[in-house]
């Protein structure tokens, strides 16, 4: 190889790994954007004329990193009627441009992370000169419109107006061209030379046809970070507008016990009751009525005679043949049948003119039917006496398989809550008491705190179109829970006299709030007992010292609880003893 190719190969070398170390310069990245992550535990709720709309502002982005990217959040509404033939989707630049801003929510940046500590040898700490101590000034409350932190939640309320039920049309200029189009297709098919054809009859079918679908107000959330991008923060929601907003109940009654609180309400106006049950796949079973009873001679066999009774004794004892009660039933003419020539009447007295023309006028002649009933005979028609429409057996009622081709609304519900100071004139909603809405008019807190107050407020729950609605808050019942609920009486008291005293025992109550007891004494005879302490003891036994030997006298127990005001239980059964 001569020199000068051997120059030329180290020199190629050269340059290519010069080229291999460095590379090739290509276009630029795009710039990375970091997006907020949606908020969380977005509700929208309808109260009464106000739409409440709560969430939880993010801490991180949505590629996980912390602390989020935000500086705002805004709140837009839209009011719109929606088409049985859903229009496209808008997208948030469009939305936002048809749309109202309801409200901005400021966020503050997150602190700045603490620096860490160098890993050097900290320098020597010169000791502090002796200072009398500063107090520390107590901080600040911020300011109602400071920003919000991130992670804390946030409420924000819009109230339902005239205006705000105006809707708008987005995709007007959309609808507009597609009209447009149809109509030039349909010109330019009229203009074809197209052989005529008979017409033919249009198949309607036999529907209502479809109305436009109500007006309903649709949110969203529109998270700002802080490069300024926008992002669309959690689902669109649309509440239902134009539509009857329940009423809310009257004021709940509380009452409490021991253990219990009891907290009830009158059904409001118009609320909803159920119409149908639950539509279900199973079948309907029949319901069974039940059997009549069968006739008394039906039972009987006939080989066994029915056993005489006291009538019949004492029919035989007279000699007939019939018991004294048949011969009265037979003697008692009554009001469809008239008696015949054989009834004798039971009464002593004598029948009256009347009675006896109109006995001569039901009376058959002689060779007659005597077992046809008078008002009969001549018509030939049978006649059902009122005991065998009495005995008729019941038709039983088996209910019929259906299936409704209307689906009613569900009855309404009610939601009770516990309203704390700090909720009066919050735009928030308070949580509860119970996890699912109400289906009957009352609930049972089992929270008892004597000396607590409690204020408890219930609103009305309608589900429309598939969204809860729900009434204003009813007005507040408040309640101061005081004990007066008395521990039970005492129970087994015993006396025994003894040289100089008399000695009580009975049975220790089992109350939590049990603070002893009191001891009467009396003489026989006397009504009123009067206590031998002034407060009350924890023991279950008591020696009386000061009974006077030879006199008898009456002792009597009471129980004493803990109360601001004492609360006396019922006196224990009374003994009597005396000392020796």
């Amino acid at each position: 190889m001569t020199v000068c190719r051997r120059r030329n190969v180290l020199v190629s070398g050269l340059l290519a790994a010069q080229l291999g170390g460095c590379g090739i310069k290509g276009p630029p990245l795009a710039p990375f954007v970091r997006v907020p992550a949606p908020v969380t535990d977005l509700v929208v709720q309808r109260l009464g004329d106000e739409v409440s709309i709560g969430f939880v502002l993010p801490t991180e982005n949505e590629d996980r990193s912390e602390p989020a990217s935000l500086v705002r959040v805004d709140v837009y509404a839209m009011t719109t009627r929606p088409r049985f033939t859903p229009d496209r989707t808008l997208e948030l630049e469009e939305f936002q441009e048809a749309a109202t801003l309801v409200a901005s929510v400021e966020v503050a940046p997150p602190p700045l992370p603490a620096e860490p500590e160098s890993d050097g040898a900290a320098p020597a700490e010169t000791p502090p000169a002796e200072t009398p101590p500063v107090e520390t000034p107590p901080a600040e409350p911020l300011p109602a419109d400071a920003p919000m932190t991130q992670g804390s939640p946030v409420a924000v309320s819009e109230m339902l107006t005239a205006e705000t039920e105006m809707p708008v049309d987005p995709w007007e200029e959309e609808h507009r061209r597609r009209e447009e189009a149809e109509a030039e297709a349909a010109e330019e098919s009229d203009d074809e030379d197209v052989p005529e054809e008979p017409p033919r009859p249009v198949m309607v079918p036999l529907m209502t046809p479809p109305l436009p679908g109500p007006l309903q107000r649709e949110y969203v959330l529109v998270q700002v970070s802080t490069a300024g991008d926008e992002s669309e923060g959690g689902e669109r929601i649309a509440v239902p507008l134009g539509i009857r907003v329940p009423e809310p109940p009257p004021a709940p009654e509380v009452a409490y016990t021991e253990t219990v609180v009891d907290v009830t309400w009158d059904l409001p106006t118009g609320a909803r009751e159920t119409v149908q049950a639950p539509v279900s796949d199973e079948p309907v079973e029949p319901v069974e009525a039940d059997e009549p009873a069968e006739p008394v001679e039906d039972t009987l066999e006939a080989d066994e005679p029915a056993e005489p009774d006291e009538d019949e004794d004492t029919a035989a004892a007279a000699g007939t043949d019939e018991p004294a009660g048949a011969a009265e039933e037979a003697a008692a003419p009554t009001s469809d049948a008239a008696p015949t020539s054989d009834a004798a009447p039971t009464s002593d007295a004598a029948p009256t003119s009347d009675e006896a023309q109109a006995s001569d006028e039901a009376t058959p002649d002689a060779g007659g039917d005597t077992s046809v009933e008078a008002g009969t005979a001549d018509s030939g028609e049978e006649t059902d006496s009122p005991a065998e429409e009495d005995a008729a057996p019941d038709v039983p009622l088996t209910p019929l398989e259906s299936t409704p081709i209307v689906e009613w609304p569900p009855a309404s519900t009610y939601e009770l809550f516990e309203i704390a100071e700090s909720d009066a004139g919050s735009p928030g909603v308070p949580e509860p008491l119970s996890a699912t809405p109400l289906a009957e008019p009352s609930y049972t807190d089992q929270r008892v705190e004597y000396g607590v107050e409690r204020c408890y407020a219930v609103r009305t729950l309608d589900v429309v179109g598939g969204f809860d609605v729900r009434s204003r808050l009813s007005p507040v019942t408040c309640v101061t829970f005081v004990d007066t609920f008395p521990p039970a009486a005492p129970q087994a008291l015993t006396a025994v006299g003894s040289q100089g005293e008399v000695s009580l025992l009975w049975r220790p109550n089992d109350e939590a709030d049990l603070a002893g007891y009191l001891v009467l004494r009396g003489l026989p005879g006397n009504e009123t007992l009067q206590p031998l302490m002034d407060a009350p003891f924890t023991e279950n036994t008591y020696r009386d010292t000061t009974a006077e030997p030879g006199v008898r006298h009456v002792y009597a127990v009471r129980a004493v609880d803990t109360a601001a005001t004492p609360n006396p239980s019922e006196s224990s059964d009374r003994v009597e003893a005396a000392a020796r």
